[in-house]
């Protein structure tokens, strides 16, 4: 038995462009960590979406107990959805000129790994 949360299609601008971003948390009830999957669809050009999979964290109180300290945990921030966003197209997403839906997979330590913007 498993359980999901979803965080439905909210606003975002990034880089000028609008999207819409929606969350889904996926957590059975054992020390297996939360699968998160990230719904990105473009409001601009022609409106394709983006699924990025391969996200995990633990939660709390449904995963009390397990050793966290097999993945890095991710906090899903703006500065996060920018960087998958940012991911999603160098990995082949183009919302501009392509009508095609697109599915990538992006682990935890990418996120990490992604040089750090000038500030």
């Amino acid at each position: 038995m498993y359980t999901e949360q979803t965080l439905k299609r909210k606003p975002f601008v990034i880089a000028g462009n609008p999207y819409r971003i929606s969350l889904t948390a996926r957590f059975d009830k054992d020390p297996d960590p939360v699968s998160i999957r990230v719904t990105i669809q473009a409001d601009y050009g022609q409106r394709s979406t983006c699924i990025v999979r391969g996200l995990h964290n633990y939660e709390y109180w449904d995963n009390y107990g397990c050793d966290p300290s097999l993945i890095q945990p991710i906090a899903i921030t703006p500065k996060v959805l920018c960087q998958l966003v940012q991911l999603a197209h160098q990995r082949g997403w183009d919302p501009v000129n392509s009508k095609s839906n697109c599915e990538v997979v992006i682990e935890n330590h990418e996120i990490f790994e992604m040089p750090k913007p000038a500030e």
